[in-house]
């Protein structure tokens, strides 16, 4: 599976100067290796307090204490879990296989694939 990946220069702006910083993502590989021990209950618990779960409706069906995939993505990276997007949506996607999270209305877990959009997750009841 491909990861998005940063990489290139961005432009920072701060009390009217300006700065170039340079930015590298690590592959798919190296992040699989980063990740190979990782407890992913523990860091979904971390991410968890920083998330607000509400009802959304998934095909007209109304899932209580849902969250979007990017909320996931901006949890684990404002809890340093992960130090990019591409770390967190490895993740996520993890957490997707293990089933800790599942997706509102999808027949079979494994027929979805984690999202960094306004695609709706739920923890598993």
């Amino acid at each position: 599976m491909k990861w998005p990946v940063a990489a290139g220069r961005g432009l920072l702006s701060k009390a009217g100067s300006t700065r170039t910083v340079s930015f590298v993502s690590l592959s798919e590989e190296q992040i699989d290796e980063k990740f190979q021990d990782f407890d992913y209950q523990k860091a979904l618990k971390r991410a968890r307090k920083k998330m607000k779960l509400k009802p959304r409706a998934v095909d007209d069906v109304l899932f209580q204490n849902t969250f979007l995939g990017h909320e996931l993505v901006a949890a684990l990276i404002e809890q340093k879990i992960c130090q990019e997007a591409s770390e967190a949506m490895y993740v996520a996607e993890k957490l997707l296989e293990n089933h800790l999270i599942v997706q509102p209305g999808k027949d079979t877990p494994a027929a979805s694939h984690f999202t960094c959009t306004l695609s709706p997750y739920a923890f598993p009841s």
